[in-house]
């Protein structure tokens, strides 16, 4: 979460998420699950982030 605080940060994981799921995106708390203690707005940044790039394409 803290990598995901910088722009640099933020495109590297979603290059990785986009790498290492076959449908290329993220689903908010499937993929990641929900745990106590997760800073959700960052989790919605890299939610949004990884949605408008696959909108992109």
């Amino acid at each position: 979460m803290e990598l995901a605080q910088t722009e640099s940060g933020l495109k590297q994981i979603v290059d990785d998420i986009e790498s290492n799921t076959e449908f290329k995106g993220f689903i908010l708390g499937t993929n990641s699950g929900l745990f106590k203690g997760m800073d959700l707005d960052m989790l919605r940044r890299i939610h949004q982030e990884t949605d408008a790039r696959k909108n992109r394409s």
